[in-house]
């Protein structure tokens, strides 16, 4: 089944009379890698929490496959097969990285061998998370907590991926690392992949489709290979 996501004319905040998000549209069909640009402040985040429901949009619709899932709770999306990864820290500290994964398995609920099996594909992607299968989270490296928060947005094996500043904290080598994992799930696996990241070089180099959000709104759009030619204007101008 394809695996397409429509945005229309989203109007989103966290406050009732304040909207961050002002008539936002945007498009990701099935495995396209959709790179999405902007200053800081400018509402990326707002947009992302907007689109797996953890805010309820004011106006506008969010279309999956063609089906309005625009005030769907984030737990019905799981199942749908959209996946989201939030730029702030989601995992158990105090916990394994296998409790952490098996929590992270709940919309399985009693079919055991179907969250050992996802659990088992998850290692065999990140082999270090195996190695650290029974050790404490807080214990990891800060690239390794990533790992395992990719891992577990990946346990239900989405159609769709929402990752919010992956990258954020990690050492450049790091940051590399997870950027070709990004770039493999799109390619090898087919995934639809929608990134926020603080490295626009880098997001304009990994995204075939390209969209600029400035002070909440779609200042402009495009291929990859137009906004490679005019990048360090694009990123001079923010800094004004």
């Amino acid at each position: 089944m394809d695996a397409s996501l429509e945005v229309k004319d989203i109007v989103s905040g966290y406050e009732k009379d304040i909207d961050i998000i002002r008539g936002v549209s945007l498009e990701a069909h099935e495995s396209s890698f959709i790179s999405i640009i902007g200053p800081n402040g400018s509402g990326k985040s707002t947009f992302l929490k907007t689109i797996f429901g953890y805010l309820s949009p004011k106006k506008g619709k969010i279309l999956y496959n063609g089906n309005d899932i625009t005030h769907e709770k984030p737990f019905k999306l799981l199942k749908l097969g959209i996946g989201y990864l939030p730029q702030e820290r989601s995992i158990f500290t105090n916990m394994t990285v296998r409790e952490n994964l098996e929590l992270g398995a709940w919309i399985f609920k009693d079919q055991r061998e179907k969250v050992e099996r996802a659990i088992q594909d998850v290692f065999e992607r990140f082999p270090v998370l195996k190695e650290r299968e029974n050790t404490k989270v807080y214990i990891l490296s800060g690239g390794e907590q990533r790992m395992l928060e990719l891992g577990r947005a990946l346990l239900v094996k989405p159609k769709i991926l929402m990752l919010d500043e992956p990258c954020t904290a990690l050492a450049p080598k790091l940051a590399d690392e997870i950027h070709l994992i990004m770039k493999k799930l799109n390619k090898e696996e087919g995934i639809t992949i929608i990134l926020v990241d603080q490295n626009v070089k880098k997001a304009v180099e990994l995204g075939e489709f390209i969209y600029v959000l400035e002070l909440g709104k779609i200042t402009a759009h495009g291929s990859r290979e137009e906004f490679s030619k005019d990048l360090r204007r694009l990123i001079k101008s923010w800094l004004v």
